[in-house]
């Protein structure tokens, strides 16, 4: 289904998509739902890849850990910086 949504381009009769819509929905559920929604993108992440690729479980993990690591630590890198607003201005 997110490869029907990203937008994306053609180059060299390859696909390239524009945006990894995962990533926005990774980046929605955390700032949404906070540290409760850590556990079902582990989850909804492993029985996807599961899915659709044939990989051995040690790959798998370090997929599943790509996936979600960026996004977590943008969501840490975005609430610290909020929190240093915070102590500067009150």
């Amino acid at each position: 289904m997110a490869r029907f949504l990203s937008p994306e381009t053609v180059i060299d009769g390859n696909a390239i998509y524009l945006a990894w819509l995962p990533l926005c929905v990774i980046l929605s559920m955390l700032l949404l739902f906070g540290r409760h929604a850590v556990l079902p993108l582990i989850l909804a992440f492993t029985v996807t890849n599961t899915w659709f690729m044939s990989l051995p479980f040690r790959q798998h993990l370090v997929l599943v850990f790509c996936q979600l690591s960026k996004a977590l630590a943008l969501i840490r890198w975005l609430l610290s910086s909020v929190r240093q607003t915070i102590r500067t201005c009150g």
